[in-house]
């Protein structure tokens, strides 16, 4: 089964299939959202709204995560760029509570999950309010435009190495 696609309201989303219908460039106003990816409808229809008034097509690769699925994308970053990349996350507290466990899936989980019993989150994703974006297929003006839209709708937008990070108010 392919990604699923959004034309139109969020929550009237269909399932991308083969055939011969527009391009993911031609059509503006579509929210694409990679396979696995889950979003709150307010995220997903401020989103589709960004892409209507850029006028381009936003690609989603992260959204909504757990504290077993955030602990993952955080050991691949230290497993990746070393414990400096975790430098991007606020709660510091947890942070060095995170880095003073075993690195294994498992107990980054469990301290997670810990942390947001009592109303912690280390991320906007485990609190279904933040989203990355693929941007490789945007040229320059075309991800400054799609950031200014987020930026004009309220988002809280940070330009990352590989993508676009995005958070709305909780």
């Amino acid at each position: 089964m392919g990604p699923l696609v959004i034309l139109g309201l969020f929550a009237a989303g269909a399932l991308l299939s083969g055939g011969s219908g527009p391009t993911y460039e031609q059509v503006p106003g579509r929210v694409e959202l990679a396979d696995g990816v889950t979003l709150s409808p307010g995220v997903g229809e401020l989103l589709y709204l960004a892409s209507q008034r850029s006028g381009l097509p936003i690609y989603v690769t992260s959204g909504d995560r757990s504290a077993r699925n955030q602990a993952a994308e955080m050991l691949e970053t230290v497993r990746t760029e070393g414990v400096q990349g975790l430098s991007i996350y606020r709660a510091k507290d947890l942070i060095r509570e995170l880095l003073g466990a075993p690195r294994d899936l498992n107990s980054w989980t469990a301290i997670l999950q810990s942390w947001a019993d009592r109303g912690v989150v280390v991320s906007a994703h485990m609190r279904s309010g933040g989203f990355d974006l693929r941007f490789h297929h945007y040229t320059v003006p075309q991800a400054l435009r799609l950031v200014s839209t987020l930026r004009g709708l309220g988002v809280r937008v940070a330009v990352e190495r590989d993508h676009i990070h995005g958070e709305v108010a909780a």
